[in-house]
């Protein structure tokens, strides 16, 4: 089992968070599994996302896919998230 973090910018949070919502089957179908969501305390537009997984080949190759770049863009996010993988013990 590997976490998966996420974390970018948004323009605004509220109008990225439906966006997200949206694109749950695109996750699901790449194995992972919504640990939270969450904002900065100091900044609500820095967001981090967690996920759990089984196959990290198959989540890297969903976060690569161009179709999913054309959703955030139009979702507000801002330049490219920071990923984090870690291998749960």
């Amino acid at each position: 089992m590997s976490i998966v973090i996420l974390n970018h910018k948004v323009k605004d949070f509220k109008t990225w968070k439906p966006f997200f919502d949206a694109d749950h089957k695109r996750r699901t179908e790449a194995g992972l599994k919504e640990i939270f969501v969450a904002t900065n305390a100091g900044d609500p537009n820095e967001v981090q996302i967690a996920f759990e997984t089984n196959d990290v080949a198959k989540a890297r190759q969903m976060m690569e896919n161009p179709d999913l770049h054309k959703v955030m863009e139009q979702a507000g996010v801002i330049g490219r998230p920071t990923i984090a993988i870690l291998n749960k013990e």
